[in-house]
């Protein structure tokens, strides 16, 4: 929530809105990468602000579109030719999300239910994280 609240000074020219969920639809957040607006629904930033680990995850993951998809140019995907797993772009805002909540550095030092609740994150996001330190 921190990051959000400093979001200008990070990445200037960034902001972020919250939105009630009649205006945001199932989407739980938004990014804009080329405008640098990121929109969150209003149930999603209150949970996340009370520490729900899936929807600190969904901030985190709009956090790294905003991040990771600037200035980039979008193209279409050829069905019969789809990209690597790590070129699709919701994977890799996965990715950023899972690093910036759980640190390599703590995360090999842990059970998954300590990491579950050091880091403040699902259960499901805290072994999909310690099964990828074990095969790394």
């Amino acid at each position: 929530m921190k990051v959000y609240e400093i979001l200008n000074e990070l990445v200037p020219g960034a902001d972020f809105q919250v939105l009630e969920p009649h205006e945001m639809g199932s989407d739980h957040g938004r990014t804009y990468p080329d405008t640098g607006m990121i929109l969150i629904r209003n149930d999603v930033y209150a949970r996340a602000d009370a520490g729900a680990g899936r929807d600190r995850f969904t901030m985190c993951h709009e956090l790294g579109h905003l991040i990771l998809h600037r200035n980039l140019a979008l193209s279409r995907i050829d069905p019969a030719r789809p990209p690597k797993v790590y070129c699709n772009s919701e994977w890799q805002a996965d990715k950023f999300a899972s690093f910036l909540l759980m640190p390599r550095s703590l995360v090999g030092q842990t059970s998954i239910r300590e990491a579950q609740e050091l880091f403040g994150v699902t259960f499901d996001a805290a072994r999909v994280r310690s099964n990828e330190m074990k095969n790394a």
